[in-house]
């Protein structure tokens, strides 16, 4: 058996493409069974849709005001950004959480 690095670029494609496939089966299995993934991909999707929530809340709530600050420090160069930008759409509920919202 070759490993990896040992193998022509061809067999190296061919040997991607069906891990690539294989990973995308298992996960449209778990995605049938109502189970998550524990990839990061899905972890950052859940920890974003839980601040979504803990945004929408508001008020003074301590979570929400570190959410707050948190996203309004990603925009320091767009001092109004979380205001007109983030807020609004919060507000306007144009963002919706994917993960949880399925769950729920």
């Amino acid at each position: 058996m070759t490993t990896v690095r040992e193998m022509t670029d061809d067999e190296r494609r061919a040997y991607d493409r069906e891990k690539r496939r294989a990973l995308r089966l298992k996960r449209k299995a778990e995605k049938a069974s109502g189970r998550l993934n524990d990839d990061e991909a899905t972890i950052r999707e859940v920890l974003a849709d839980a601040a979504l929530v803990v945004l929408r809340a508001g008020g003074t709530d301590p979570a929400a005001v570190a959410l707050a600050n948190l996203v309004r420090g990603a925009f320091l160069d767009r001092p109004g950004m979380f205001m007109c930008g983030v807020g609004a759409t919060l507000a306007q509920r144009k963002m919706k959480p994917k993960v949880l919202s399925a769950r729920r």
